[in-house]
C-alpha cells in the first residue's frame, strides 16, 4: 500500500481549505520504464515524493488541474509559496495500492478492486470529511459495494457519503480537464463538509 501524502496544514484551521480535511483522490501510480518487474507491486514512500515533484516543484498537467480546482485561481497567478500552500491543505491517496504500468496510458484494470481494503484503511486512519475523487471510472469503483448500501448509475450520483465523508466526483484532471467547471463541485462539497461537521 502506497502511503498518503499528508500535508503539513492538514486539517489546520488557517490553511487553504479553513481547516477542512479533504483526500483528493487519483488513480494509480506508474513505475520507472527501466524497472518493469515493479509493476504489481509498490514503494510506500513514492506518493509524498510524486506530490512534492510534480505537484510543488514542477509543473505536471495533473497535478496543475488539481491545484487550480482547491486555489480557484489559474496557475499563472500563483507562485511557488501559493501551490504549495493548497498541497500541504490536502491529503492525497492513488486508491490502487501497487503500480499498475510503467507509462500512464496503462489502465488499472481488475487492480482497481485491489483498492478497497487499504482504501478503508485510509478513511480509518486520516478520518475525512470530504473527498475529491479524480475520474468517472474511479467513481464507480470507490461506489461499488459500499456499506452505505449505495445502489444505481453512479454517474447519476455526483456526492456520496463514505463513512464520515461526503465524496464527490470530478473528472479525471489529465486530458480536456477545466478547473473552472470542477472549482464549484470542490465549494459544493466543501459545504457538504462543514454542514456535516455541525450535526
Amino acid at each position: 500500500m502506497f502511503k498518503p501524502w499528508v500535508g503539513d496544514d492538514w486539517g489546520h484551521r488557517d490553511n487553504a481549505l479553513q481547516g477542512t480535511r479533504l483526500v483528493v483522490l487519483g488513480e494509480s501510480h506508474y513505475c520507472d520504464p527501466a524497472k518493469p518487474e515493479m509493476v504489481g507491486l509498490c514503494e510506500p514512500d513514492v506518493t509524498s515524493y510524486v506530490v512534492r515533484r510534480y505537484a510543488i516543484e514542477e509543473p505536471h498537467r495533473f497535478f496543475t488541474g488539481i491545484t487550480q480546482v482547491i486555489s480557484g485561481k489559474p496557475k499563472w497567478q500563483m507562485s511557488r509559496d501559493d501551490i504549495a500552500a493548497s498541497w500541504h491543505s490536502i491529503a492525497f491517496y492513488n486508491y490502487v495500492p501497487v503500480y499498475v504500468g510503467t507509462e500512464p496510458r496503462i489502465r488499472p484494470g481488475d487492480k482497481f478492486a485491489l483498492g478497497r481494503v487499504p482504501f478503508e484503511i485510509l478513511l480509518e486512519q486520516l478520518r475525512p470529511e470530504a473527498i475529491l475523487v479524480c475520474g468517472y471510472e474511479l467513481w464507480w469503483w470507490v461506489l461499488k459495494g459500499r456499506p452505505e448500501g449505495f445502489n444505481g448509475d453512479p454517474a447519476s450520483v455526483p456526492f456520496q457519503k463514505i463513512g464520515p465523508a461526503i465524496a464527490a466526483r470530478m473528472k479525471h484532471p489529465s486530458t480536456a480537464f477545466s478547473s473552472v467547471r470542477w472549482r464549484p463541485t470542490l465549494l459544493e462539497l466543501l459545504s457538504r463538509a462543514r454542514t456535516l461537521r455541525q450535526v
